[in-house]
């Protein structure tokens, strides 16, 4: 999936919610989503928050 096309489906969550900012995110696996980075053209969404897997 694209980054574009992701941020459309998240922006529709966005607009159906009355309260986004408590929304939590979460992986399929039920795990939530602690940092997403961008690395070699791709953006990772990831459950830890390491900085060496930005470089």
């Amino acid at each position: 999936m694209k980054l574009k096309d992701f941020i459309k489906e998240l922006e529709k969550f966005l607009k159906i919610s009355e309260n986004p900012e408590n929304i939590d995110v979460r992986m399929a696996d039920d795990i939530s989503v602690v940092k997403p980075f961008f690395k070699d053209g791709t953006v990772y969404i990831t459950d830890i928050d390491n900085k060496n897997l930005e470089n």
